[in-house]
């Protein structure tokens, strides 16, 4: 009767153990508002499409659909969206362009001394830009589409931190048939400075080949 007694308390002990593990465990596993971290995510990559593209652009329009669900996986959130960016150049004339404005003035500034293959070759890079461009000038551009994957990481709050925030855009694979996804920099778009530079170069070959 004794042996049987022990050998129950051993089994009563045992299952204690077991169930106290079973339910640390339990408590130990984290549940996620993936609603409200979608929600975050979507928030976040709006923000970044409006901010970069606020530089050149105004009247911007942004619809993003999932594709799929959000998923959580040691901690880190990611979810990918499909976008429709619709805009309009704040330029008012295609010489508000910093790119054109930076031809032009390398232009002017050597067209005294420049010989006639020269202004020739350069007249026609500009006028080939200018034309390029001048359709775009106080119209919306056709929608852009593009496929994003946000990722970041959620902290103890539920919530993602925002400074964890990585964006990619789905392209052509670069190995492989198919498409993959690539890391988008911080800002997409040079500064006014950096174009009108970008222009001066442009110039500067063909007057200069």
């Amino acid at each position: 009767m004794k042996k049987i007694y022990k050998v129950l308390l051993i089994v009563i002990v045992i299952a204690a153990v077991i169930t106290g593990f079973y339910v640390r465990s339990l408590a130990n596993v984290k549940t996620y508002d993936t609603k409200t971290i979608s929600q975050e995510l979507s928030d976040a990559l709006q923000n970044w499409i409006v901010t970069n593209y606020s530089r050149y652009y105004k009247n911007i329009g942004v619809s993003m659909t999932p594709e799929g669900k959000v998923a959580i996986k040691n901690g880190v959130a990611s979810e990918v969206f499909n976008t429709k960016i619709n805009l309009t150049l704040k330029a008012e004339s295609v010489e508000d362009l910093p790119f054109i404005k930076g031809m032009l003035n390398y232009f002017n500034s050597k067209k005294a001394t420049a010989t006639k293959a020269q202004i020739k070759a350069a007249e026609k890079l500009i006028k080939d830009w200018e034309s390029e461009q001048k359709g775009y000038i106080g119209k919306p551009e056709p929608p852009a589409n593009t496929t994003f994957k946000i990722t970041a990481v959620v902290g103890k709050d539920g919530s993602i931190k925002k400074d964890s925030v990585k964006l990619y855009i789905e392209e052509p694979s670069k190995s492989g048939p198919g498409d993959a996804f690539y890391p988008v920099p911080p800002s997409i778009f040079g500064s006014p400075e950096k174009e009108e530079k970008l222009g001066e170069e442009a110039i500067k070959e063909v007057m200069n080949p």
